[in-house]
């Protein structure tokens, strides 16, 4: 009976009814990995001209220069394949799909972020200022993004050879059912506080992402 059920759909929307059902059925299993790595220009000599030459960047990944006025808090900026960087507000009203990760909810993806130097995420808070959204739209967003707690998230010390993960996005049942159990529609552009560890210094920074499910 479940393939007459299914007479009407095409192979690759069958195919991915039951992908979703699997992803509903391991909450917990990320399917694929957003990567983002963080490189400190300046850091024992290293230019961007050698970071672009030896690590093939993406519009995605977060460069922060070592600031000179003794500043502590560190500004995200891009490599949009220019002889220099752009602050990261300004690529991501040039390249918003580009610039900012987006994690698919019903793809099950996670983040991983990595970076030069010691790291840790100080907290996740959701944007909301239409001035910060840079086009993205939230809906229902979620204080936890991840089926991983943020305390969770908080107590693990990444380094250059230690990425921090997210684990996948959190899955929320619309509460009570209609009909069976259902995942909550929602979207929500966030930002990951991290502590950057640069030469005995600790150092603040705060990029964005952005969570969809539908």
């Amino acid at each position: 009976m479940e393939n007459v059920a299914y007479a009407d759909r095409e192979i690759g929307e069958i195919s991915e009814i039951s992908e979703i059902k699997a992803n509903y059925k391991y909450p917990k299993l990320g399917n694929s990995t957003k990567v983002v790595r963080i490189f400190v220009v300046g850091l024992n000599g290293r230019t961007l001209d050698q970071i672009v030459a030896e690590e093939s960047p993406t519009r995605a990944d977060v460069f922060v220069e070592l600031p000179s006025d003794g500043t502590l808090v560190l500004e995200p900026k891009t490599w949009l394949g220019g002889p220099g960087l752009v602050d990261h507000d300004e690529a991501h009203d040039k390249h918003r799909g580009g610039t900012i990760p987006i994690l698919k909810g019903k793809s099950r993806d996670q983040i991983e972020w990595q970076c030069d130097v010691s790291f840790q995420v100080r907290d996740i808070t959701l944007v909301d200022k239409d001035e910060d959204m840079h086009g993205f739209h939230n809906y229902k967003g979620q204080e936890e993004p991840f089926e991983k707690l943020k305390a969770d998230l908080k107590a693990v010390m990444g380094g250059p050879s230690k990425p921090i993960r997210s684990g996948p996005t959190k899955i929320v049942w619309v509460d009570p059912p209609i009909f069976k159990p259902f995942p909550l529609g929602w979207k929500q552009l966030y930002k990951a506080h991290f502590t950057l560890t640069i030469n005995g210094d600790e150092m603040l920074l705060d990029p964005d992402f952005y969570c969809e499910w539908h």
